[in-house]
Parts: C-alpha cells; structure tokens; sequence
C-alpha cells in the first residue's frame, strides 16, 4: 500500500521474489565468490544480471542451467522474472558469501536501486557439474545478518523445525518485535498457528487466530486475478489502451497511451496515491473514484513501457477498469468471484469507521524499529476512509491461507492466467494451440508483501503450497512481518 514497501508477486522455479524497498547498511568488504564449479557459474549469472541484455540472460540461462529445471520453468518465463527484478534493484554488489551446504550457496547482494540488500540463495544440482537451478532471493532490512553457515546448514526434523519457530517468535515477541499471527503449513500439512500481542491496546484485547489484519498490497494481487478472470471470460484485453474502457478518464491523453498490461505491470508511468492531497482528502476516500484527483491530473512520471515503476494509482485505475467491465463496484466484484469461491468469510475491505468486529488496530512508532515502551501510538490516522484495489482490505490468515491454495489449485482462474497472477508471461491471445494444463505448467511460488506504518503481511507459498505456505500478519511497523517471514523460511530451510 506504501511505496517504501514495495510488492513484487513472482513465478520461481527458478526464482522466488518478495521484494520490499529498504535501505542498506554500509557494506562489508566484498568478498570472493569460490573459484569452484558452482561459484563460476554464480559469478557467470551476476554478470549476466549486470549486463541488462536480455540476449545475455536467455545465454546464461540455456548455457549455466540443468536442463531439467527449464522445462519445469521456461527460459522465457526466467527472462520475464529476471528483468522484473532488475528494474526495482539494479546491477548486484556481492557482500558476503556463506556456503550452505554442497549444492547451496547463499550470496548478499547490494543492489544500485536504492541501495537495498538481499540474500539469493543459488540452487544447483547435487552432481559434479553443479548446474543451475534456480535462485531463492529475500531482501535483507539494515540490521540483520546473513545466517552463519553452520546455523543455516544445520538439519532439523519437522518437530524441530516447530519447536525453534516457537522459540524464535517468543524471543521477538518479549522484545516487542512483533504482535500478530503466524501460520505455517508444510507440506500440506499444518505445522504451526500462534497469535501474539494485542489487537486493541485501549481495551486489552488479544490478538486470535480469527483477527482481521490490514493486509496493505496484498490486495494488489485479488486486483490482478480479477483482470486476469476478466480478460480469460473475454471481458477485455491486456493490450488494450486505458481509454478503450474508461473514455472519460480525467486525463484522455494519459488514458490513449496507457495499456492495462502496463497498469498491471507497473509500467504505466502512473505514480503513487499518497500525495502533498492525501491528507486532506483522507476522510472522502470510500469508493475507488474518490481516488482520482490525487494523481489523475498528473503528468507521467515516464512514457509508459519505458522502464518499471511501483504504482499504486495503476492499481486504483485498474480497480475501475474492473467496475466498468463487471457492471459492479470492485469491491462486490472481489467479495463475489475471489474471497467467496476461495471460502474468505473474514476478507473485505471495511470502512474505518465502520463497526469491524475483531478488527487490529495497527500500532506505529514512526521510523524506529526498537521503540521505547508505550511509544507506539494509532495509526488511524495515516489510513484512508476505506481500502482501494492498490491495498488497504483486510483478512486474517486462515483466509489467505485458504487463498493461497485456491490460487494455487488454479481453482479462481485458468493454470496459464494462474501464473500470469503470480509474475509470470502474459498468456497469449487467440493462440491456436489449446490451454496449457495444470500438469503442463510449473506448480506457483508467490512472495507478496504489504505495509505502511502500523501494519505489515506477508504471504509465501513454494511449489504450490505442496512444500511450504507461511502466512505473517502483523500490526506493528514494517518489516515486523517480513523479519519473521524470513527467520521462518531460515528455519524451514534446515528441515531434512
């Protein structure tokens, strides 16, 4: 919902994305990769990734990666991903190298874009050749170090797995870290559920496994599934101009130039909501046209296609292509063919105002992550009068979970729409071949995040959710939900 907390929504099999904005700390001296197999094969990627040819990717890729794990995730699907994340990180500094075991090797990475950090652990085959499989990438907050080897290497049983997650959160928890829920599945299977902290400090109330949390842009990814359900019933059309749907946009010209493929894929040249008018506007943003007049008379940040930019404005112009095309307000549409075909009874975006029982009010302590006792205050205040399709809804994390596996069964759109949702190619229109099945398609990855003061979500599903999906609501500041989503898929990561 905040631009400083940035989502990106990724197909990997090769590489799974949750990007969020940070800023970093000064770096440590770079270090050498190995001059073995696989550290060639790392350094081969990361000038690839440098080199922003998209000729030199599609080289890495056939030349560096097993065979097997293209035809599980396409070149061109890689390609697609790759060049999302370049466009928000920028060309990699290596800062720091931890071996993990024989066929793993975590890397710290710096990139250009504002300077943010992350850890891409490098996949390979357990033979001598050491190929490429894939890259797990989390984005790393200024404090936090990369795991030390022995830590990160160190096996666990699914019980043991339990027991430090336990452990981990009643740490962050007696430091006031964090207050929310945690659900973890692993294969399949539930492995851990806790609520921590209070839902409502002025009235002592706790936070349970049915508080409805604000899940920020997460909500961005229900927005993307109902123009992909849209355009797979033939409703519309990706490449279509924004003006073919809303004619009377304030801005005609912005509307000729503007595709929906570039709203959906943060290319539009649109830029952010939360503008020098949002306060004052505040108190009227109940339908998604109250939106409007914080950015519609604005000019384009960059003629659209041109390079990627988060944008929140694409995404409330989206949420109106979607009430033109359905005949329905989009948070009816959403409610209808997303949260009840998914069984999201506790998923809507309620009103501020609006009587919500077992609603979090989220909790805010400005820019410190380690605030002094009782300095954390509302955050009401900073939130508009209603959610919009940028973000701003509400859900606990039983219904994500739920979302995730509906997602995740292709059971609210088609297997190929499905991975378009989740960051992968646009499926192309009028193909003569038929559908792409289920089986024919690699199961999703997700990492979506959302956040602004006082509230933060993370959803994170591997292989479908037949490895892993951990859900983190939290209403204390980000990155609370993003430190404990990754110390958990640390955790999980050690489980043999």
């Amino acid at each position: 919902m905040n631009t400083s907390l940035a989502v990106v929504v990724a197909v990997a099999l090769g590489l799974t994305l949750g990007f969020f904005a940070l800023h970093a700390a000064t770096a440590p001296p770079v270090p050498q990769l190995p001059d073995t197999v696989a550290g060639r094969r790392i350094t081969a990627f990361l000038a690839a990734f440098n080199s922003g040819q998209e000729t030199e990717l599609r080289q890495l890729l056939s030349s560096q990666y097993d065979p097997a794990a293209l035809q599980a995730t396409p070149i061109e699907t890689r390609v697609h991903t790759l060049k999302q994340f370049a466009a928000d990180a920028g060309k990699l500094t290596v800062a720091a190298v931890n071996p993990v075991n024989d066929h793993e090797i975590a890397v710290v990475v710096t990139g250009s874009k504002a300077k943010a950090r992350f850890e891409m652990t490098f996949l390979f085959t357990p033979d001598a050749e050491h190929r490429l499989q894939g890259a797990r990438i989390r984005p790393l907050d200024e404090d936090e170090e990369a795991p030390e080897p022995e830590v990160a290497g160190k096996p666990l049983t699914v019980d043991g797995a339990r027991q430090a997650i336990e452990t981990d959160l009643a740490g962050l928890v007696q430091a006031d870290r964090f207050s929310g829920v945690v659900r973890v599945s692993w294969h399949g299977a539930l492995l851990f559920e806790h609520a921590y902290g209070l839902a409502d400090r002025e009235h002592k109330l706790p936070n349970t496994l049915d508080t409805k949390f604000n899940l920020g842009s997460i909500n961005k990814v229900f927005t993307k599934l109902a123009i992909a359900q849209l355009a797979e019933r033939g409703k519309l059309s990706l490449s279509d101009p924004l003006i073919r749907y809303l004619p009377d946009y304030p801005n005609p010209e912005v509307a000729k130039k503007i595709t929906l493929e570039q709203l959906a894929s943060h290319t539009s040249g649109l830029g952010d909501i939360f503008t020098e008018r949002f306060p004052s506007l505040r108190d009227k943003l109940t339908s998604l046209p109250a939106y409007l007049p914080l950015f519609a008379d604005k000019p384009l940040e960059f003629e659209p296609g041109a390079r990627s930019s988060y944008s929140n404005a694409g995404y409330v112009v989206l949420g109106l292509v979607i009430e033109r095309v359905s005949g329905v307000d989009y948070y009816t549409y959403v409610r209808q063919n997303v949260f009840t075909p998914a069984g999201m009874k506790d998923t809507d975006s309620y009103a501020l105002a609006e009587a919500t029982p077992n609603r979090a009010i989220g909790y805010t302590s400005g820019d410190s992550d380690r605030p002094k006792a009782g300095a954390r205050r509302p955050n009401q205040d900073r939130l508009p009068a209603r959610g919009s399709s940028a973000g701003g809804g509400y859900s606990t994390a039983g219904d994500l979970a739920r979302f995730a596996k509906a997602l995740s069964e292709d059971r609210l759109v088609g297997p190929a729409w499905t991975r378009w949702v989740v960051g992968g190619p646009l499926p192309k229109a009028g193909a003569a071949a038929p559908a792409p099945t289920k089986d024919a398609l690699p199961p999703i990855d997700i990492g979506a995040a959302g956040g602004s003061p006082g509230l933060n979500a993370v959803l994170e599903i591997e292989g479908g959710g037949e490895k892993w999906t951990v859900v983190v609501l939290s209403n204390y500041d980000p990155p609370s939900a993003q430190k404990v989503s990754r110390r958990i898929l640390t955790i999980l990561g050690r489980i043999h």
